[in-house]
């Protein structure tokens, strides 16, 4: 009992630290701001694949949380309360899915179980989306369903794709190993979110000179992480350095944002880059 009361704690405060994270990304929807990437849904999916028969006590702690993370950033009760359960039912949906298919503990290091996550994530945010943007439309007529479909159904990819895997890489750290490697492993994972960081904000910053401000820079940081930490751990450097790259897209700034589209294109290009670096980086940590 006072491991699955611990469990939800946790679930509840990653999903909260997630929907901080996630409002640094938001784009303009009407009157709402719309998060460009979307944790919180990839943290409840993470928590559930890990769950052991409180699946809906996870689900509900997960919906609660997410709602309170949208109220906190003033969306109306009613569009935040809804959205949040959605998202908890797409979570559900998502796991319901991988476990019936995998009949068993899903693994990362398992090229299958990644593909068919990719598949099942990508389905669940296609329906999640459309369901957000029916909700958002019947309870704030005034936004347009095609953008808040698309802006939600985006987000939630890129959520997925890049904070289930991190939570799964966070719990398989915390196995019992050889305590004499794991400062030095935590250490070095440590300077790569750093030199990721720091990479990051200097090529969407604009601070690099224009010759070598290029996201191709970044690749080193995440073959290493890839190679050396696998998905879960390829999936943190990523979800920090596509959080900083959206930012400074929404403000004009980096690669991404150039002078003939719209800011929202801008956006989209962030997340589309983001989405096929977390697909290619994965699939490859899987791999070896």
């Amino acid at each position: 009992m006072l491991q699955r009361s611990l469990l939800l704690v946790l679930l509840a405060g990653a999903v909260l630290a997630g929907s901080e994270v996630a409002f640094l990304t938001t784009v303009p929807v009407g009157d709402l701001h719309v998060p460009a990437i979307w944790p919180p849904v990839g943290v409840l999916l993470g928590f559930l694949v890990l769950a052991r028969g409180a699946h809906l006590p996870v689900v509900l702690t997960g919906a609660a949380a997410i709602a309170a993370g949208l109220m906190w950033h003033e969306w109306p009760p009613v569009a935040a309360i809804g959205v949040g359960l959605i998202q908890g039912a797409e979570a559900a949906c998502a796991a319901w899915m991988l476990r019936s298919r995998l009949g068993g503990p899903m693994s990362l290091g398992t090229t299958s179980h990644v593909a068919l996550f990719m598949g099942v994530t990508a389905g669940a945010s296609f329906v999640g989306g459309l369901a957000v943007g029916v909700w958002l439309g019947v309870v704030l007529p005034e936004l347009s369903f095609t953008n808040a479909t698309l802006a939600w159904g985006v987000g939630d990819v890129v959520g997925f794709v890049l904070a289930a895997p991190a939570v799964l890489g966070v719990a398989d750290a915390l196995e019992p190993r050889d305590a004499r490697y794991r400062p030095m492993m935590i250490l070095e994972f440590g300077g790569l979110l750093v030199a990721g960081a720091l990479v990051a904000g200097g090529v969407f910053s604009e601070r690099l000179p224009a010759s070598i401000s290029t996201p191709a820079i970044l690749l080193p940081v995440f073959l290493w992480s890839c190679f050396r930490f696998g998905p879960g751990g390829v999936s943190g450097v990523l979800l920090l350095v596509a959080v900083i790259g959206v930012w400074y897209s929404s403000r004009g700034q980096g690669p991404f944002a150039l002078p003939d589209a719209l800011p929202l294109a801008w956006i989209h290009r962030t997340q589309g880059t983001s989405t096929m670096a977390a697909l290619s980086f994965i699939s490859l940590g899987s791999v070896v």
